[in-house]
């Protein structure tokens, strides 16, 4: 499920409010923007969550991403970019809240597992797992993302998760330790 937690007491934190999923169901990752939780859910696909009044959210909608594993998401305006493991990079149009649609994405041999996102004015990051990389898109056309390059990281380096700050990605590159690319 999904539980939305008071911490206006830091040392006691507090449910505030929760929304229960279908038997099987786990939140994986969520984004908080506008009065709307976006929630990956594996392979259950991106839910949407109406958190306007944090007490009392409800379920707005949901999508299917095809099957795929949803691992991490970010969202750009009424864009939900979504890493999907093998499926590469989902991107819903969430425009309409309750009728979210599939409006692009990119697959390719090189991404396999898709596993951290982050979006920074017209270009996204993919932590590529256990393919060991990561690759970099251009989306100022938001919903056909065109690979610009990739790092990869030295063997052994499973890259989970990649963080902006400044001109520097810092990279979770799993036995690798942590990369710092410029």
């Amino acid at each position: 499920g999904f539980k939305i937690f008071d911490i206006t007491t830091p040392s006691l934190p507090a449910v505030a409010g929760s929304i229960g999923f279908s038997a099987g169901v786990s939140a994986v990752d969520v984004w908080v923007a506008n009065g709307y939780a976006y929630v990956v859910a594996g392979a259950f696909g991106l839910q949407i969550i109406d958190v306007s009044n944090p007490r009392a959210p409800f379920g707005v909608s949901n999508i299917s991403l095809g099957g795929n594993s949803a691992e991490a998401l970010q969202v750009v305006g009424n864009y939900v970019y979504v890493a999907a493991q093998a499926g590469g990079i989902k991107i819903v149009d969430v425009t309409e809240k309750t009728n979210p649609f599939l409006a692009g994405g990119y697959t390719s041999p090189s991404l396999t597992h898709a596993s951290g996102i982050t979006v920074r004015g017209e270009i996204l990051y993919v932590a590529n797992g256990t393919g060991g990389d990561l690759q970099i898109f251009n989306i100022s056309n938001p919903i056909n993302p065109v690979l610009l390059g990739s790092y990869t990281a030295p063997a052994g380096g499973n890259i989970s998760e990649v963080v902006l700050s400044g001109n520097y990605a810092y990279v979770a590159a799993g036995s690798a330790g942590l990369k710092i690319i410029n």
